[in-house]
């Protein structure tokens, strides 16, 4: 198992999210990533670094405190050492499988035609200010600079 946590995220504090390995029998690498909920998760490799993360090997019965003092610190994102981690466990890499099949077929180009009928659902109960569809109504055609017109 692989687990990642963020160092000072408010919503799922490491220490607790730390716990899960106590109850996985298999092998653990668990990552601790600088930052918060967000940032330490979306953390692309970039040059120079702007964040680090330590990760080490997590085992039963070890607490959160003792697996950091023993974990490695290293510079940059968690997710190359992820990738190494997944290319040690996974086959080669090829084509993607198809996204619709005679069983599944493709119902709509992305995103889906679900997000029109929210946006069209919802309108009606926005606020006049909010309301996209009342706004336009009211203000009428407009244009952008270098774009086409938006009815």
């Amino acid at each position: 198992m692989y687990g990642v946590s963020a160092e000072d995220d408010h919503i799922a504090p490491w220490r607790q999210t730390f716990r899960i390995n106590a109850y996985v029998t298999s092998p653990k690498r668990f990552v601790l990533s600088s930052s918060g909920h967000i940032l330490a998760i979306l953390n692309p490799p970039v040059d120079p670094p702007n964040r680090s993360f330590r990760v080490g090997a997590a085992h039963r019965g070890q607490t959160a405190d003792a697996w950091r003092a023993k974990a490695e610190t290293n510079e940059g994102s968690w997710w190359q050492d992820w990738s190494a981690w997944l290319a040690e466990k996974c086959g080669p890499l090829g084509p993607p499988p198809p996204l619709a099949s005679e069983a599944f077929p493709r119902l709509a180009d992305a995103p889906g035609s679900y997000v029109l009928e929210r946006q069209r659902k919802l309108a009606p109960t926005l606020p006049a200010q909010r309301n996209p569809v009342r706004l336009r109504q009211r203000l009428g055609p407009t244009t952008y600079p270098d774009c086409h017109p938006h009815p």
